[in-house]
């Protein structure tokens, strides 16, 4: 019998095991390359506004200054910095680049194959990390498409504030 066929869930690290470590480095250049122009371009939307008020808070700035909080959040990229308010722009601008074409999932092909194995016999992947600064882009990779495959789908992240996890599918 195989030992996974009764297995109730299985929890992945996609930093080295599911794909290669730089490729997060990677996307943090990437988001580094583009934030001053994403934040100008969408400072007027709520979702990035708030991020921008956020900023403002933390540093003393003004509001309204979107100069000043493009200036920090550059810093904060600079310094890989796990700041809520860089974390959450940098999980919109990685979300319009896979949407886009111009970022890809390089998963190692045998983890791909194993993770649809998993899922065809119905075992919940899960993917799971104490560190903030790889929450979101462990939940923005996870939700993807992998480089020339099919969409892969698992959960955003489990950590130790999290009590219940979805199920996750490849297909």
């Amino acid at each position: 019998m195989n030992r996974l066929s009764s297995t109730n869930a299985v929890v992945l690290d996609l930093g080295g095991p599911i794909l290669p470590v730089e490729f997060l480095a990677d996307m943090r250049r990437y988001t580094r390359a583009r934030l001053e122009k994403f934040v100008l371009d969408h400072a007027e939307q709520p979702v990035v506004s708030a991020q921008i008020a956020a900023v403002a808070k933390t540093t003393g700035y003004a509001a309204d200054d979107v100069l000043a909080a493009i200036s920090t959040l550059e810093h904060w990229c600079d310094e890989e910095r796990s700041a809520a308010p860089l974390m959450a722009i940098e999980e919109m601008i990685w979300k319009a680049g896979f949407e886009a074409g111009a970022l890809r999932t390089p998963i190692y092909d045998d983890a791909f194959q194993q993770m649809r194995g998993w899922v065809g016999r119905r075992v919940p992947l899960y993917t799971f990390s104490t560190a903030p600064a790889s929450i979101a882009p462990r939940r923005v990779v996870a939700s993807t498409p992998a480089s020339g495959r099919s969409r892969s789908t698992l959960p955003s992240h489990c950590g130790p504030s999290c009590h219940q996890c979805p199920s996750s599918s490849v297909s």
